[in-house]
């Protein structure tokens, strides 16, 4: 009989000392990590600005904030939640996700400062709800290329992915260093900051959204304040629905006129693609752009003067 209890007792035995070494690491791991970002805070100036109701961590690294406050100038953000994880922080990388759950100004609605109330207002909802989003860089310094992953959900309104990946990000490293230190600016100056910046190469990108309200209420509102009616001439609601599919056909045609659009091996499809999401067919719109050759940023700015070679990026609009 004691040898049976002897058999019981030992698993559950090995079970609770688990469970006690578990907690008693992310007891110290979150006790690390809330002197680390302390420490960050401090650094930055910031110690005065940013709060967190609670803090813990795992042994594996993820660290877990609930009920954080910032002030950003005359702004105030709050979270219900932040979760960071996936953390490398070598000299060659670097690598983190952020996950943040809840993001809204004091009155509960989703900050202006990030998505705008000006996109609500026009829309028929000038108060949006709390903003998620999340986003993970991974940087190779060795490999010279970083991948940026950003979604967000934005409910009433829209949600979207951002996939890209970016090369000669030693640039970063160099910046890094050479604006650190007493000598602030290195003798680099905010111009020479920027000139190096633009060196930084686009080797793909991928955009994809889906409404989420907002192009769907920006339909109705413009059907029924912008699409007059005649009547005697049938149901109001059908004769704004046959202008307005007069006008999307019309829009299309006017799309194959932009000078960017032009320079795309599919224009039509393009083009069918951008109305198709406008005029509510479709609530999803993807972007792709995969360059034969990385692009810099400073190529990228050109585009504004030089449509033509827009073509260079290899773009795709679908929906």
């Amino acid at each position: 009989m004691e040898k049976n209890a002897l058999k019981w007792m030992i698993p559950g035995g090995v079970v609770l000392a688990g469970a006690a070494l578990w907690f008693g690491l992310s007891a110290y791991a979150g006790s690390q990590a809330e002197k680390k970002l302390r420490q960050i805070l401090v650094e930055y100036d910031l110690q005065d600005q940013v709060h967190w109701g609670s803090l813990a961590a795992t042994p594996f690294g993820t660290v877990t904030l609930k009920d954080v406050s910032a002030d950003i100038g005359r702004n105030q953000l709050q979270a219900q939640r932040i979760v960071v994880s996936d953390v490398i922080d070598e000299r060659d990388r670097q690598r983190a996700r952020i996950e943040v759950t809840g993001l809204s100004d004091p009155s509960g609605h989703s900050p202006a400062i990030l998505f705008g109330n000006s996109i609500g207002q026009a829309t028929g909802e000038p108060e949006l709800p709390p903003l998620d989003f999340s986003i993970k860089v991974d940087a190779d310094y060795d490999d010279d290329r970083a991948d940026v992953a950003l979604s967000f959900m934005q409910d009433k309104a829209l949600s979207g992915d951002y996939a890209m990946r970016i090369g000669r990000i030693g640039i970063l490293r160099d910046l890094e260093s050479q604006l650190s230190g007493s000598n602030a600016m290195g003798g680099l100056g905010i111009f020479g900051a920027l000139a190096a910046l633009s060196r930084i190469s686009l080797e793909h990108l991928e955009v994809k959204i889906r409404d989420r309200g907002m192009v769907e209420r920006a339909i109705a509102l413009y059907k029924r304040y912008q699409i007059p009616v005649e009547p005697g001439n049938g149901k109001p609601a059908s004769q704004r629905d046959d202008i307005f599919k007069t006008q999307a056909e019309a829009w299309e045609a006017q799309c194959l006129q932009d000078r960017y659009i032009s320079q795309l091996d599919d224009p039509k499809q393009a083009c069918r693609a951008l109305v198709r999401f406008a005029s509510g067919r479709s609530d999803t719109l993807s972007l792709t752009l995969a360059p034969s050759k990385p692009v810099s940023a400073e190529s990228l700015y050109q585009l504004q003067s030089s449509p033509r070679q827009f073509s260079t990026l290899n773009a795709e609009i679908d929906s």
